[in-house]
């Protein structure tokens, strides 16, 4: 079995739990946002899911390495073929949480306009538009993990008093996807750059993120359990 089968395994029934509390909280955010205020002038999904495939890559990313890593080194996976498997998970994952986050809004969107509940505010969900948020999210969901990966790598290699002062570099994919590809819950796609230079940063940086962290893990020394 594959690094990138088994991490998915792994985390299956996480996600499925995860993403069950999420529908669950969708349904009572709107059944209040309806109760309070009328008709919706935002997407609420879009707000929730939105935060929550970056925070969750983040934190995913944070665990693979400090939980997951050297229980496969010591089954026989080399260090490079677990990152390798680790970066495909990574991929895997955030974009399934970008087309989670847009298949989401279309069931809001449709939901709301057959109860008239969407108030002129509301970023109605069309195909073209799918195509735009998913450009938008996946690129920040990847970035966020990334970082995740970057800290954890940072106090995994050297020891706490190098491991801070790191976070700071290891946060850049994070920075600058927070900064240039934006999708708000109204709809709004809020660049500092034109879309197409802003996803190229983005995702360049991304991908020299995980570079540096194949460089500083594909021989790092695999700590021993203590006690």
């Amino acid at each position: 079995m594959t690094v990138f089968s088994t991490l998915f395994r792994l985390y299956r029934p996480i996600l499925l739990i995860f993403w069950g509390i999420m529908l669950v909280v969708e349904v009572i955010g709107l059944v209040v946002i309806d109760h309070a205020v009328g008709p919706n002038k935002f997407s609420f999904w879009i707000v929730m899911a939105g935060a929550a495939i970056k925070y969750w890559p983040l934190v995913a990313g944070i665990l693979v390495i400090s939980l997951h890593m050297k229980l496969f080194v010591a089954n026989g996976i080399t260090r490079g073929e677990f990152l390798g498997g680790m970066g495909m998970f990574a991929v895997g994952l955030t974009a399934l949480f970008a087309a989670l986050v847009v298949a989401g809004h279309a069931v809001e969107s449709t939901l709301l306009g057959a109860l008239d509940l969407r108030a002129a505010t509301y970023p109605v969900f069309t195909l073209d538009g799918a195509l735009s948020e998913f450009g938008h999210l996946l690129p920040g969901s990847m970035a966020y993990m990334v970082t995740g990966m970057l800290v954890t790598a940072g106090f995994y290699r050297w020891n706490p008093w190098i491991g801070v002062p790191l976070i700071i570099p290891g946060a850049i994919p994070l920075a600058v996807s927070d900064n240039l590809v934006r999708f708000d819950q109204f709809g709004e796609t809020l660049h500092r750059l034109p879309y197409g230079p802003a996803v190229v940063i983005t995702l360049t940086v991304v991908v020299a993120g995980f570079l540096v962290l194949y460089s500083v893990m594909r021989d790092t020394p695999i700590r021993r359990t203590s006690g």
